[in-house]
């Protein structure tokens, strides 16, 4: 591959990529102080080639992680695998010759998940399809000994252990060979399976199977990374990043993931790293409100808006919270912020419907709407803000047209049944207000039930 096609494969995973360079590159002293604001500071810390000296650590203290660093080297260790397995009748091992008629002939007698690991049989396609029903597929499919083909594999694809197969060193692995049967295997063991033939190309052609943390192990570094990493290629990879390098790019994918557990983890991380960062503080109190605990989050998002006072993100989550906490006039200052610069954020706009809504001001509201929908004319929420708006202003013609334009969008959420119902029966048109609990119920919507059960059953 050519030094253009690795640079740009790097930059296409640079998360991944910083996180190896930062566990096993031999970085100098030079490097490591130059890009201090980019690396990877856990794999920093598990990095044994770096020649730490006191000056060094006392420079970063408080981004080391000195556990992983007082650990040491981590060279993988295997128990070995012995063998112990007894026979109860006969060893089929100390047989020197094997027939298909010696099998036949004695069918009802042997140990067939005992064969089925022998490596002295004279194995081919023929003999697997002869005794397909007796054979243990399990063992089979970690049998080095078969005669691995892609006609062969083909043959059986129903009947092998794929989990087995995916972790065979003797397979005959090409990047062809796996997309033949891409989607058989798991993927989790190809990861651990050193006798792939590892590259980039591998790496890019089956990109959307890997985990990429499991495959941030030093095998695979070896193999792929330090072939072509030089101090060189590590600067253009490392200028590609701007402040925070590797813990600001993990943050946005983490947060696109919603893996709001991990997100809070990595924002910690990069708060003790980077604490005069105003996106750290931002995710971590992003995370801490999609977990549903408000705890710490205003704190979290105040700071974040004193180190950036545009951060708009930022803004609206702190809006979005004022309102859970019934603080109105602190999240429409928040929301009238975003709007003035964005008049077309119709998330912003929706939100402040909604507040406006909460303190009766409803022809305000009912603007903030006709604004988000111009915007985007599939906004549920919009619908459903409005819907409540016109149903406090009895206007219930039109609240019902907003609750049917959400249902013909989201026809399975059983609220919204529930909700039309209410309006419904607000008409005094009881039979279609059952009509809506009845759907509402049997889409398991509990306050539906007790609704169809008080007005409708006895109907």
């Amino acid at each position: 591959m050519s030094e253009s096609s690795t640079l740009s494969f790097f930059n296409q995973h640079l998360l991944f990529v910083i996180e190896m360079i930062s566990r096993f590159f031999p970085i100098d002293t030079h490097l490591l102080q130059k890009y201090e604001d980019k690396w990877y500071w856990e794999g920093i810390s598990q990095n044994v080639h770096i020649a730490w000296n006191p000056s060094l650590l006392e420079k970063y203290q408080y981004k080391i992680n000195w556990e992983l660093l007082s650990s040491g080297s981590r060279k993988p260790t295997h128990s070995p695998i012995t063998d112990t397995q007894q026979w109860d009748k006969l060893n089929p091992q100390s047989l020197k010759v094997w027939s298909s008629e010696t099998l036949e002939q004695f069918e009802d007698e042997w140990d067939w998940n005992m064969l089925s690991q022998n490596e002295a049989l004279p194995w081919s396609l023929a003999l697997l399809e002869k005794f397909q029903d007796h054979w243990n597929w399990y063992f089979l499919s970690a049998n080095a000994t078969l005669p691995w083909s892609i006609e062969l594999i083909e043959k059986f694809k129903h009947y092998w252990d794929w989990s087995a197969l995916s972790s065979q060193s003797v397979l005959p692995w090409s990047v062809e060979f796996l997309e033949h049967f891409e989607n058989k295997w798991h993927w989790s063991m190809l990861e651990q399976n050193q006798s792939l033939p590892w590259s980039i190309e591998l790496l890019e052609c089956f990109k959307s199977h890997w985990d990429w943390d499991a495959l941030s192990n030093r095998f695979i570094y070896q193999e792929i990374f330090q072939p072509c990493l030089d101090t060189y290629m590590v600067e253009q990879i490392l200028e590609q990043t701007g402040v925070g390098g590797w813990y600001s790019q993990k943050l946005y994918e983490l947060d696109q993931q919603e893996d709001w557990n991990k997100l809070k983890e990595i924002s910690n991380q990069y708060i003790s790293q980077f604490p005069e960062n105003a996106e750290a503080y931002f995710f971590r109190g992003k995370s801490q409100f999609k977990s549903n605990g408000f705890k710490g989050v205003m704190n979290d998002l105040n700071q974040a808006i004193e180190l950036q006072a545009n951060f708009w993100e930022a803004l609206y989550y702190r809006g979005v919270l004022s309102v859970e906490m019934m603080y109105y006039e602190d999240a429409l200052r928040d929301f009238d912020k975003i709007i003035a610069v964005n008049p077309r954020h119709s998330k912003a706009l929706v939100t402040r419907a909604n507040t406006l809504q909460a303190l009766k001001h409803y022809q305000r509201a009912l603007q903030d709407i006709e604004q988000a929908l111009a915007v985007d004319k599939t906004l549920t929420e919009a619908y459903l803000v409005r819907a409540q708006i016109y149903q406090k202003l009895k206007k219930f013609d039109l609240a019902i047209a907003d609750y049917t334009q959400v249902i013909d969008q989201e026809n399975t959420e059983g609220a919204h049944y529930y909700q039309r119902g209410l309006v419904y029966q607000q008409m005094d048109d009881l039979e279609r207000a059952c009509e809506d609990w009845k759907t509402a119920r049997d889409l398991y919507h509990y306050p539906s039930s007790i609704l169809y059960n008080q007005h409708c059953k006895k109907r």
